[in-house]
C-alpha cells in the first residue's frame, strides 16, 4: 500500500491520526521523554541488557518524532501510522530507514523470545539514536509558526481530515 494510502487508512482508525492543537507544552515533554529513553538505553547498555536497550532505542526516537508532531498537533497513537505521518510530512531518507528498522528490532525484542538482532544492526541502532534524537531536537526548535501550519495543511490535504 502506498505510503499516502495508508495515511488516509490511519485517520479513519480509532487511535490514528488527528489533528489537535498545537502544543509547545508537549513537544517539551515529549523532547525530555526522548532523553529519558536514551538514559535508559544507556543504563540497559552498562547492565548488559541488550533486549532492552534496543526498546529504549527506539522509544528515544518515537518520543523525538511525537514532539514535532505535539508542536505541529498532530496525535496518532498508532506507531506504524505515526512514522508514515512524519514520512510524509519532514523525515526523509536515512532517517526514515533508521527509524523502521529501529522499530523493527523493537517489536522482534519486546514481543518475541525467539528472534534477535545481530550485533552489528544492534550497534548501529544503539549508536545512531542520540544523533537522532538531537535532530529531532533541532528540526523542531527551528520549525515556524508558518511551518507548522504548512505541515497541518498539507496533512489535511492527503488525509482527508
Amino acid at each position: 500500500m502506498k505510503n499516502e494510502d495508508y495515511i488516509i487508512e490511519c485517520a479513519t482508525r480509532k487511535d490514528g491520526i488527528k489533528l489537535v492543537e498545537p502544543s509547545e507544552n508537549l513537544c517539551s515533554a515529549y523532547l525530555k521523554m526522548a532523553k529519558e529513553s536514551l538514559a535508559s538505553m544507556n543504563a540497559n547498555i552498562d547492565a548488559g541488557v541488550k533486549r532492552w536497550a534496543i526498546v529504549a532505542a527506539y522509544y528515544a526516537r518515537y518520543h523525538a518524532i511525537y514532539a514535532i508532531l505535539m508542536k505541529i498537533g498532530i496525535k496518532c497513537e498508532i506507531h506504524a501510522c505515526t512514522i508514515a505521518v512524519v514520512r510524509a510530512l519532514f523525515l526523509k531518507g536515512e532517517l526514515v530507514k533508521e527509524t523502521e528498522a529501529a522499530m523493527k528490532q523493537r517489536i522482534n525484542m519486546q514481543y518475541y523470545a525467539d528472534r534477535t538482532v545481530s550485533d552489528n544492526d544492534y550497534k548501529k541502532n544503539i549508536n545512531s539514536a542520540p544523533n537522532f534524537v538531537i535532530k529531532m531536537e533541532k528540526l523542531s526548535a527551528e520549525m515556524s509558526g508558518d511551518e507548522v501550519e504548512h505541515l497541518r495543511k498539507k496533512l489535511k490535504k492527503m488525509s482527508r481530515l
